[in-house]
């Protein structure tokens, strides 16, 4: 949701966005940010091959499968989540790199313990982070 909304505030500063036709631009940036996802997915991200992007952030792992919130309410695409990590300049020693896998299985498993209303409640947080970046 929070690349949704970047991508999006960052293309309609682009010119010509604007101008088009409201529809085509939510199809077009609904397609970029799922295809996105879909290549993110695709490289498998882990600490040892982490997926860097353009500033010192990288994904570092994914989860597929954990539910967010109730598909049949939500729509598809409330399952997983990424896991981010800001990068020291000269990436990961093979020490640090082995305790961000840890700390990265320990995240993941920390959040199945999570209630609906906990979940529920991290979702609208993010939402609202988002809405505000």
């Amino acid at each position: 949701g929070k690349a949704h909304t970047l991508l999006t505030r960052h293309l309609m500063r682009s010119a010509g966005f604007p101008a088009v036709d409201e529809g085509v631009r939510a199809f077009f940036f609904d397609t970029l940010a799922r295809e996105m996802d879909a290549a993110i997915l695709r490289e498998k991200p882990a600490p040892r091959r982490p997926l860097r992007t353009v500033q010192e952030w990288a994904c570092v792992g994914l989860d597929t499968e954990f539910v967010w919130l109730d598909a049949y309410w939500s729509g598809p695409g409330w399952q997983g989540h990424y896991v981010l990590f800001e990068m020291p300049p000269n990436g990961l020693s093979r020490k640090d790199e082995k305790a961000l896998k840890a700390a990265v299985a320990q995240l993941n498993a920390a959040v199945r313990t999570l209630s609906k209303q906990q979940r529920q409640e991290l979702v609208r947080s993010a939402g609202l982070g988002a809405a505000a970046t």
